[in-house]
């Protein structure tokens, strides 16, 4: 793969989705549910999702592509080639009910390791991205270096039905904290992540691909770690809860979570 070339045609197509969403946020959205009453799908899911896959092969005519509303034409990453991950719309709901903090996320992996990031924060114009070994950016400056702060002084975001039970010690590890912190989708979260603007993280294993991969590759530029709550290496196919922080972080978490 030609990094180079192949960043600024994402650059290009996921900048155009973002205009097509501007353009479609001031009609009148189709809405329908998925899986529940709040997993949300509208048009604009639906056309920005089109949109990529038929520019991405357009140009590229034999691209693995895996993507969420079914215009792709894989559901895992290739071993052999590069893999397109889309989201068209993360954080859907948002979208539905605030018409803010959502994105656009677009990411490039090839040979099991996430090369190029977009993440485009429509709403807020900012557009996020991360090229392997170069670190992360806001519209085009370099992210500082992420702060490394200790558990008692970190903010850590965790589900709520992860607290209820205390599920992979979850409230034990927020009690000694400083803060419980907020995630408005699962990429912005993660661009939190790497700033450092939320410390560390405890989820859910087994997460479809769009809603990890991207975060993840773009979070690890900026020397985020992921294991799974018992210190193994997280894959993004594993059942197995996760959790993710900087290094000095990451094991003051797994001496509460691996407490299982």
């Amino acid at each position: 793969m030609d990094l180079y070339k192949t960043d600024f045609f994402a650059r290009l197509i996921v900048t155009e989705a973002g205009k097509i969403v501007r353009e479609k946020i001031q009609q009148k959205l189709d809405i329908n549910t998925k899986k529940n009453a709040h997993d949300f799908v509208t048009n604009i899911d639906k056309t920005v999702e089109q949109f990529l896959t038929s520019q991405i092969l357009k140009y590229f005519p034999n691209a693995n592509i895996i993507s969420e509303e079914g215009y792709g034409n894989s559901n895992s990453l290739s071993q052999n080639e590069i893999t397109w991950v889309i989201d068209p719309i993360d954080g859907t709901s948002d979208l539905v009910y605030l018409k803010k903090d959502f994105a656009v996320v677009l990411s490039v992996y090839e040979y099991n390791k996430g090369k190029i990031v977009y993440i485009n924060d429509v709403m807020n114009n900012k557009l996020y991205h991360s090229l392997d070994g170069y670190g992360c950016f806001e519209n085009d400056i370099k992210f500082e270096t992420r702060p490394q702060r200790p558990l008692i002084d970190s903010a850590i975001f965790s589900r709520f039905d992860f607290l209820d039970v205390n599920r992979s010690h979850s409230s034990d590890l927020i009690r000694k904290a400083r803060s419980l912190a907020s995630m408005s989708c699962a990429s912005l979260g993660m661009v939190a992540l790497a700033k450092g603007e939320v410390d560390g993280m405890i989820n859910k294993g087994n997460m479809k691909p769009w809603d990890i991969l991207p975060g993840m590759a773009f979070a690890k530029e900026a020397n985020v770690k992921f294991l799974t709550t018992q210190g193994k290496e997280y894959n993004y196919s594993s059942n197995d809860d996760i959790i993710a922080a900087g290094n000095g972080l990451i094991e003051e978490m797994l001496n509460i979570t691996k407490n299982n």
